[in-house]
């Protein structure tokens, strides 16, 4: 099965964003890893895109924080 964490780590990579995971619980650590023998569909995407407060997808580096 899928988490909603690991579908969450893959839905940004898919974005091209690089997510940064953090976990102290070796099991959970693992399982951030495990996001990459499956692709969200481009509807799974568009439907996730649609999530309030992910709004606002835009350039990491030309965003102010």
């Amino acid at each position: 099965s899928t988490s909603h964490g690991k579908v969450a780590l893959r839905w940004s990579l898919q974005k091209g964003f690089l997510p940064l995971p953090k976990s102290v619980t070796p099991k959970n650590i693992e399982a951030n890893l495990d996001i990459f023998d499956f692709n969200l569909s481009e509807e799974d995407m568009a439907v996730l895109d649609k999530i309030q407060g992910i709004k606002t997808q835009v350039d990491p580096d030309t965003v102010n924080f």
